[in-house]
């Protein structure tokens, strides 16, 4: 592959291709029918932070989903496939995240309900603006989205302070959504100059947690947190 761009050569995507699952080949499938189908204001209105089985089904019944569960795209296809800047995948039964790693022009990724059991692939996505990450049962480390440093919108779940720090490492950041299982200490969110929006949870909070987001929300970023006594 030459430096900076995505020529792959044939047998490089016929062997990716060829290493996939049943289930990332149906995910690759549809949002390359999505993507050569509709334009993009399309896919966003009836499936950005929708894209599951049983939506594409409503839109395009399941003939044409079980159309694409057999198909095997061509060698121009599959380029097109590696070149994709939006891959949107809920509930997808998608595990190991490896096979993005030949999908470096991704600015949107939606992976929300799947059972991922590591994430390090997203390490070399660093084009990503706009990432959903709720994993499905146990979480992998997801340290690796530190790598990150253009995203703009994410949704993300930390298992951990340590996990949560990683959005200093996003200095454009715009909107949050998380539900956390720990008293997080949200002193992170303070130098975040373009921030818009956070929606969280977590069973508690700190008293310098609480002054952080009340700070954030006069000074006009729209908040909204819960905790198992209280609402901000």
């Amino acid at each position: 592959m030459t430096k900076g761009s995505l020529t792959y050569k044939k047998e490089v995507l016929l062997k990716w291709w060829n290493s996939l699952d049943k289930d990332w080949k149906l995910a690759f499938n549809i949002n390359l029918f999505l993507q050569s189908s509709l334009t993009l204001p399309e896919i966003e209105d009836d499936f950005k932070g929708m894209m599951i089985p049983e939506v594409f089904i409503y839109h395009f019944g399941n003939e044409k989903l079980e159309e694409l569960k057999s198909l095997e795209p061509n060698i121009d296809e599959i380029r097109k496939i590696v070149s994709l800047k939006m891959f949107l995948a809920s509930n997808c039964n998608l595990k190991d995240l490896s096979p993005l790693k030949l999908l470096k022009n991704l600015k949107i990724l939606e992976l929300e309900s799947n059972p991922v059991d590591n994430a390090e692939a997203l390490k070399v996505l660093t084009y990503l603006e706009d990432l959903t990450l709720v994993v499905n049962g146990k979480k992998p480390n997801q340290l690796a989205i530190a790598n990150l440093v253009n995203m703009l919108d994410l949704t993300f779940d930390p298992q951990n302070q340590e996990e949560l720090e990683i959005l200093s490492n996003m200095p454009s950041l715009r909107t949050f959504y998380t539900e956390l299982d720990f008293e997080p200490d949200l002193r992170v969110f303070k130098n975040f100059i373009n921030l818009q929006k956070i929606v969280g949870y977590s069973p508690s909070l700190s008293t310098e947690s609480n002054i952080t987001l009340l700070e954030l929300k006069n000074s006009g970023v729209e908040i909204s947190w819960n905790t198992l006594s209280e609402t901000i």
